[in-house]
């Protein structure tokens, strides 16, 4: 089970994410980070799935089932190294990495490749996906209660292609105006407002047929949102 620890420091590397970053995520010590990525302590199924989900990796799996210490017998668990061997184990996939401004051009494929800042991984298989750096503190959350919070720096995947418009979901919208924002989708008795998660921002009115909602918002540099 060693292929494990080489595909996260990829992530982490790629991410810039670090020990301690990543060891607040898992509510552990940076200690016990270092020492599973180091293999001076041997990590179980479940937490290994933990810290490769925590960086936006698939779990391990086999089938399409995720593993567990509960779903394994002590000789599969020592049995995973050739089962993570196969392909299907684990599978991220690519996207790359976009200014706000590229959005468009990149949808309508008239984006340059000199102007793809780079690439990043999800366990998300969309098509047409895309990342993005959130700038600004108007999506940051103070409160301690809510799990979901983006820092400026954070990278969010965005989805082109989503189905519908989802009350509580997170959206790109291009506004009348032109401008494009990162926000939250609320509707309340027939009115609908874009959200910022930072108290100091009010909840912005709209009407949704005159907004241009870009894509939806599924999965951030560290950890699923959707």
């Amino acid at each position: 089970m060693n292929d494990w620890k080489k595909l996260a420091k990829e992530q982490m590397k790629q991410l810039k994410i670090s020990q301690y970053a990543l060891a607040e995520k898992l509510d552990c010590s940076q200690g016990a980070v270092a020492h599973w990525l180091s293999g001076r302590r041997t990590a179980d199924i479940d937490t290994i799935n933990n810290i490769l989900e925590a960086l936006s990796l698939p779990p391990l799996s086999i089938g399409g089932t995720k593993l567990s210490s509960n779903n394994l017998s002590y000789n599969e668990i020592n049995n995973v190294k050739s089962v993570q061997s196969q392909p299907h184990v684990i599978k991220p996939f690519s996207y790359p990495v976009i200014n706000w401004d590229d959005v468009e051009k990149y949808l309508d494929k008239r984006l340059s490749s000199n102007l793809i800042r780079g690439a990043l991984m999800s366990s998300k298989n969309i098509k047409k996906g895309f990342w993005l750096e959130v700038i600004g503190n108007s999506m940051w959350s103070s409160n301690p209660m809510n799990k979901i919070t983006f820092p400026s720096g954070t990278m969010i995947l965005i989805d082109p292609n989503f189905n519908k418009l989802e009350h509580g979901k997170f959206y790109i919208v291009e506004m009348p105006d032109g401008s494009k924002t990162f926000k939250q989708l609320l509707r309340d008795a027939g009115q609908s407002y874009l959200n910022s998660l930072n108290d100091n921002f009010k909840p912005i009115p709209i009407d949704e047929a005159e907004c241009k909602f870009l894509g939806k918002v599924i999965d951030r540099n560290l950890g699923d949102i959707d």
